[in-house]
């Protein structure tokens, strides 16, 4: 969450610097952004998803957000040529905060849960997953009570 929050910020701060031309500021703000961003979110999603997925889910969430990179990557200076550097920037701090409305309101908490009580989570009939309907039933729906 802390991450989201401090890249939003920092993408912002990048914004500012390529606006008024700030290089020294610019380069540092590039610095803390990599620093801040290679410490939370991009490490901290595989261990969540490590924590909450099975093994196949784990596959397929990996497998989706290697593509998203890849499509950012292809997209990126084409993006960057449509929005000006600094509404680039702009850009992926609104989405970097969204992410962190997201995470605030929708992400579980998985803090003295146990392993199967995590992986229950998301689960239908789980505490973050979808609502079952009065006839449907899953397996081990009940034994999380988060």
């Amino acid at each position: 969450m802390v991450g989201h929050l401090g890249c939003s910020v920092l993408l912002c701060l990048i914004a500012y610097c390529v606006t008024y031309d700030l290089e020294k500021m610019k380069l540092y703000t590039i610095w803390a952004y990599a620093f801040l961003f290679n410490l939370t979110n991009a490490t901290v999603i595989n261990v969540y998803l490590v924590e909450i997925a099975s093994d196949v889910a784990f596959g397929a969430a990996l497998v989706v957000m290697q593509l998203v990179i890849l499509l950012e990557t292809m997209t990126a200076l084409k993006m960057m040529s449509w929005l000006s550097p600094q509404g680039f920037f702009m850009f992926y701090a609104v989405t970097s905060f969204l992410g962190f409305i997201f995470v605030y309101f929708w992400i579980g908490e998985t803090k003295d849960l146990s392993e199967k009580e995590k992986k229950l989570l998301y689960q239908p009939g789980g505490k973050f997953g979808r609502s079952l309907s009065a006839n449907e039933s899953w397996p081990g729906h009940h034994a999380v009570q988060v």
